[in-house]
């Protein structure tokens, strides 16, 4: 991997890389990769479960994933490829092939797991008393219809008690723009919810784009910041025990 690493030097996308598997998959859901590589020897428990819990993530489960391996067999490949892996590079690799294969995949990505992609960019789940927010790429241009659409008063009576999380790992690079209107809706969700002005009731996954919010805001003031999900649930199960 050390050797993949500087052979990619110079290229547009940034390298980043992970030797545990719980290590792997916090860097894969505040990082919003492109492109995961991934060795299968890295994976805990089952021969799969790595590749298992990112498919089942909501911000990393459109992202493709290259299995680095020592060969796998056949009942193998087909359990791999009916997870969503899109390819295979066995060891001992040559880099050319690499880099190839890489290539394909990033020109192959799913429309929907880019910029633009999809219809609704602000997708809500709840779950045990948390309600999240999904920011998905493209957000900004949909914002006024999707907050139309999904923050009615109906279903701000239904969390009223929630733990309410705007959750940005997904996003791409992050302007000044985008933002200011993320700190007009923590206002207006915050407001909505009938929030004390000195009592916080947003929690915000920023993810790589926590020093974006606080440098060109003042949201630190108006929410929580976190930079991943670790800490984010820490901080919900020590106020629930205090």
């Amino acid at each position: 991997m050390t050797r993949f690493r500087h052979a990619m030097l110079g290229v547009e996308h940034r390298i980043v890389t992970a030797i545990t598997a719980t290590r792997g998959l916090e860097l894969i859901e505040s990082g919003n990769p492109d492109l995961i590589l991934l060795d299968l020897e890295l994976s805990q428990g089952g021969r799969f479960d790595l590749v298992r819990k990112i498919k089942r993530s909501e911000i990393a489960g459109d992202v493709p994933i290259i299995l680095l391996t020592g060969g796998l067999e056949k009942e193998d490949l087909i359990t791999a490829r009916g997870l969503g892996v899109v390819d295979f590079v066995t060891r001992p690799y040559k880099m050319p092939a690499l880099e190839e294969k890489v290539a394909k995949a990033l020109k192959e990505r799913p429309r929907s797991a880019q910029p633009g992609g999809g219809k609704q960019r602000l997708v809500p789940t709840r779950s045990q008393g948390r309600t999240t927010l999904i920011f998905r790429p493209g957000w900004l241009a949909t914002v006024q219809e999707d907050v139309r659409s999904v923050l009615t008063a109906k279903f701000l009576k239904q969390i009223q008690n929630d733990v309410l999380i705007f959750d940005l790992r997904a996003l791409p690079e992050m302007s000044g723009d985008e933002v200011a209107v993320i700190d007009k809706l923590v206002l207006k969700v915050s407001h909505a919810l009938g929030a004390d002005p000195e009592e916080r009731r947003v929690l915000l996954l920023a993810g790589r784009h926590f020093g974006a919010l606080v440098t060109h805001g003042d949201l630190e003031m108006k929410a929580e910041l976190f930079l991943t999900r670790e800490e984010l649930d820490v901080f919900i199960q020590e106020t629930r025990d205090a």
